[in-house]
């Protein structure tokens, strides 16, 4: 996460535990399960015959299957294993296919306690890291010569960088994507800094432009519903088979189905919070 972000995730710490949303697609799949239910039985009647075989049928596509539901089997964790350094040697990643990766990046970048210096590539060149952050990258570097240096930031569009008071275009390395800088002889204050590029730039205001077109609409909406709200009979006109209010009629199965999805809902988001917290 960035700096301009961190504050907000110390205020909200829930927002920790749904940091990852396909947490919470089991629960999502359980309540579509059950509302996909609910529209098609109204959008096909079936007689009760026909309900029977299609129950038999769905029952022969589940129960069959719901071995899949538990692992096959289980494996001892050793944490050794899993420590920054093993983790990157080996290359493992937060996706399948490492598509959030660079596309210049060729090898695991380095991580605490590894390789996280600035390697001198060329000429004789003092390195004394200042700071580090998902951000920003700085650090003072003092040659008795001109000399090439190779930092363990990935290059990504977007990363600009100053020497002294000069800024330089950052250069990719070929060999593994990492950023690379030529310096001059002498006493050197090099800066990385991650910003914003056009393209996220336009990304940022659409989103902001989404939003804003969001709030307006449903301002007017919920400004149109007081308005018919105000304009209909204070008391809803009940029927034999359903009521009437705000000029929607709904009957009396719908309105139970409705209450059955909506506490079935609430029921799994609550299993799953206590999961995600037990966690």
């Amino acid at each position: 996460m960035l700096p301009t972000s961190l504050w907000l995730w110390d205020q909200l710490p829930l927002l920790q535990y749904v940091e990852f949303p396909w947490r919470l697609l089991g629960t999502a799949a359980v309540c579509i399960a059950f509302v996909g239910a609910g529209v098609a039985s109204r959008a096909i009647p079936l007689l009760n015959y026909q309900r029977a075989g299609f129950s038999i049928a769905l029952a022969l596509l589940i129960f069959p299957n719901l071995a899949h539901l538990a692992p096959p089997e289980y494996h001892q964790v050793n944490p050794l294993a899993w420590t920054p350094d093993q983790i990157a040697s080996r290359g493992v990643g937060v996706t399948t296919r490492r598509e959030y990766e660079p596309r210049w990046l060729q090898a695991p970048l380095p991580v605490p306690g590894g390789r996280e210096t600035v390697r001198v590539l060329s000429g004789k060149a003092t390195i004394h890291l200042v700071r580090r952050d998902p951000g920003r990258f700085s650090f003072l570097a003092i040659g008795q010569q001109e000399s090439r240096v190779e930092i363990p930031v990935a290059f990504f569009p977007g990363w600009q960088a100053r020497v002294g008071d000069t800024e330089v275009p950052p250069e990719v390395s070929a060999e593994n994507g990492l950023i690379q800088l030529s310096l001059p002889a002498g006493e050197n204050e090099v800066v990385l800094s991650f910003r914003r590029t056009p393209a996220r730039l336009a990304g940022e205001v659409i989103s902001l432009l989404s939003l804003g077109l969001l709030i307006v609409g449903w301002a007017h909406v919920h400004r149109t519903s007081q308005s018919r709200t105000l304009a209909a009979p204070q008391q809803a006109i009940h029927e034999e088979s359903g009521w009437r209010d705000d000029g929607y009629f709904r009957t009396s199965e719908e309105s139970e189905a409705r209450s059955i999805v909506s506490a079935i809902t609430a029921l799994g988001v609550t299993v799953e919070l206590k999961y995600i917290f037990r966690k």
